[in-house]
């Protein structure tokens, strides 16, 4: 890019400033205030800068963005226009106080006719305007802006500074980002390993535990069928006494036996409401639980659905099996995901955007060439031998290359799409299986409840039938002993027939009481199964997740200092060197070329990183520290030129243009003299401008640009 022509209306301190570049390939920037020269300060100098960079990029020093239009006026514009690649484009970039943000248009001259090449939205213009110069804006500024003190920063810092400048210059600390991206998803990461590794201790021996409930099951099964034979036994010799006793009576013993049964029937009277009370509480406690297990039943169906669409999802044998179990007469879902045909999709996207990135790649480096004789490859440095072929060549492969990046980002579009449907889907899949494991055992449990509540309901059944039969035989046998007598052996028979009763209740309270503690038994058993399952399924996610916490502390490690920050800066190294010795032989009246030292031997004979700057001058190595002035400023402009060169090179742009801001401050006469010598042999090549304050600069430069501010505000005399 090389600017051709700049008018600032209203911006800033200017009122009306136009600059014609082609008058001048080097000038001087002077300031001046009412005609005093010694005021030189806050007179709009920089704002020349301010203007190029707020036409291109819309940003300024300025945090509040409408201070860019002069103190009393409502408005203020930039038009800047330069040429690139042989076309001629024109910026117009419009503020004003009423509107929120800054209008702009850009144009490019065709047969002596602007042509708009806008967009509908400033956004929409910006975005082109930056991928047409191929720079973002602090890479625009660190490569062709030059600050106070700045020529001799980089030369002349410590090791550790020179790297933290190249980090900050070639925006490496996006690396650290990635890093800390990665460190972040390695400790999330980590955390579920180790919340797994606790969860499946939690456990403990489980084959261990499902055998001890198993044993006492099968014990307990056996105690319950014993118990069951002795109640039919004392039950059949209870009905054989009461049979034997009724052939049997006595006026005295009658008396006796029917106040008994009159206390006996009151007894069992209570005794059967409070059955009655108890039965009533436990049935309504059984429909309950049979509501809260269709209600889960529902939730389980739904959430194998949601796994089932899934194809290889890691949950499906068990959803399948629950889909089947709950929901017999319905189909199978069919697979909305298929997990084999995602992965591709990944693969698939990641090839279209590389390959998509690559053609963007290509196309700015085609762009940074520019047909002449004797132009060099910006690639190797080496003299085109024919650049009109180059430039037939480049507009071929450019247009094929423009093809084949919008095709790939077409289809990486439409597959990130359908990744994003098709992921959607196996997140709700990886959220709800869990949820059956969650939910099954919950069931468990109820369903153990609900088969308690039904074994305390039968017994409680039993008892109101036994209490009934008993109350009937009663009722019989008083009606008997009020009509016959007794002796010694109906005597013997009632004895007997209570100690049949009370054996019967005993087994009877004794089979109520193993049938709960079996219910009990039941229902742990089921929770023992659900938790083996669990094991089984978080053991076989563990891999899964272990592996990617290793890829993710790998890419950590490759993206911190050792990886590929150390190598894009041993290749921008090499890059850095051959464009500073180049640029010497240029500018130097004498051999002279630097070295990157990046490595030194310590006292104890190790090697330690460092940065630092040899420089050969007639086959003589000299540090940086021990050169002349002049030579000091030759190297340092020459390192910074080959640093903006970098910038731009990376980024596929081209742009022969330089601003030196008051980089004159720190240097003596000497060190004046070679800057502006240095200059004169770069204008060749740049259009240069240099603020300065310094006198003796005027008298080393043939074109004067003085900025001059009066009542009206700032404008140009060129």
């Amino acid at each position: 890019m090389i600017p051709l022509y700049l008018l600032l209306e209203n911006f800033m301190s200017h009122a009306r400033s136009e600059l014609d570049f082609s008058q001048f390939d080097m000038a001087l920037i002077v300031g001046m205030e009412n005609d005093d020269p010694d005021a030189s300060n806050g007179i709009g100098k920089t704002a020349l800068f301010d203007a190029i960079r707020w036409a291109l990029y819309g940003k300024c020093r300025f945090r509040v963005k409408k201070r860019v239009i002069k103190r009393g006026k409502v408005a203020c514009s930039v038009t800047f226009v330069f040429q690139l690649q042989n076309e001629t484009y024109k910026i117009v970039r419009k503020m004003s106080q009423r509107a929120a943000s800054s209008e702009v248009s850009l144009l490019v001259k065709e047969n002596a006719l602007w042509r708009d090449l806008s967009c509908d939205t400033a956004t929409g213009t910006g975005q082109k305007i930056e991928e047409l110069i191929r720079l973002g804006h602090d890479t625009f500024v660190n490569s062709l802006y030059f600050k106070q003190n700045e020529i001799l920063q980089f030369a002349s810092a410590t090791a550790s500074q020179k790297k933290d400048i190249l980090k900050e210059s070639l925006q490496i600390e996006i690396w650290d980002k990635y890093q800390d991206k990665a460190k972040e998803i390695a400790r999330r990461l980590s955390t579920q390993v180790s919340t797994l590794d606790d969860r499946i201790k939690s456990f403990g021996d489980l084959d261990r535990d499902i055998a001890a409930n198993k044993a006492a099951m099968d014990g307990l099964k056996k105690k319950i069928g014993e118990t069951q034979e002795r109640i039919v036994k004392h039950t059949r010799e209870l009905e054989e006494a009461r049979a034997e006793a009724s052939n049997f009576g006595g006026s005295e013993s009658a008396a006796e036996r029917v106040k008994a049964i009159v206390a006996r029937a009151a007894a069992i009277k209570e005794r059967k409401q409070a059955l009655v009370g108890e039965l009533s509480n436990y049935r309504k406690l059984v429909e309950k639980a049979q509501t809260d297990r269709d209600s889960m039943e529902g939730r389980l169906v739904e959430y194998a659905h949601q796994v089932l669409v899934v194809s290889t999802h890691l949950e499906r044998p068990k959803a399948e099996k629950v889909f089947k179990r709950l929901a017999p007469s319905r189909k199978l879902p069919s697979f909305a995901v298929f997990c084999d045909k995602l992965a591709q999709d990944r693969t698939t996207f990641g090839e279209h955007r590389r390959k998509a990135d690559d053609a963007a790649l290509e196309l700015r480096q085609l762009l940074a060439l520019e047909p002449g004789k004797g132009k060099k490859c910006p690639t190797c440095l080496s003299v085109m031998a024919d650049p009109e072929k180059v430039l037939q060549q480049r507009k071929k492969r450019m247009k094929f290359l423009e093809n084949t990046k919008r095709e790939a980002e077409t289809m990486a579009e439409e597959l990130l799409r359908t990744i994003a449907r098709q992921e959607k889907v196996v997140t709700k899949a990886n959220n709800a299986a869990p949820q059956l494991e969650h939910i099954e055992f919950a069931l468990s449990q109820i369903e153990g409840q609900a088969a308690q509540l039904e074994t305390w309901c039968a017994g409680l059944e039993e008892e109101l039938k036994n209490l009934a039969a008993e109350w009937k035989g009663l009722k019989e046998e008083k009606a008997r002993l009020q009509t016959e007598g007794d002796d010694e052996t109906a005597e013997t028979n009632r004895l007997r027939i209570r100690d049949l009763e009370g054996k019967l209740e005993v087994a009877r309270q004794s089979l109520v009481g193993m049938s709960v503690e079996y219910g009990n038994l039941q229902g742990h058993a089921e929770d023992l199964e659900c938790r083996l399952s669990e094991r089984g399924t978080l053991l076989a996610r563990k891999p899964g997740i272990a592996k990617e916490l290793d890829i993710h502390n790998q890419l950590a490690k490759a993206f911190g200092k050792g990886g590929v920050p150390a190598i894009i800066m041993e290749n921008v190294t090499d890059d850095l060197r051959n464009y500073a010795n180049d640029i010497l032989k240029r500018i130097s009246d004498k051999p002279m070329s630097i070295e990157f030292v990046t490595q030194k031997r310590t006292e104890s004979g190790s090697w330690s990183e460092t940065f630092d700057i040899a420089v050969t001058i007639d086959d003589e190595t000299n540090e940086f520290e021990d050169l002349s002035g002049g030579e000091q400023v030759r190297v340092a402009i020459a390192v910074r030129l080959a640093l903006s060169g970098v910038l731009m090179r990376r980024m596929g742009s081209s742009i022969r243009f330089l601003l030196l801001d008051e980089v004159d401050e720190a240097l003596d006469r000497r060190g004046v003299q070679a800057l502006a010598d240095t200059l004169r042999i770069l204008s060749k090549e740049f259009k240069i401008l240099v603020i300065t304050h310094n006198d003796a600069m005027k008298e080393r430069f043939d074109h004067i640009i003085t900025v001059q501010k009066g009542p009206a505000g700032s404008f140009l005399r060129q």
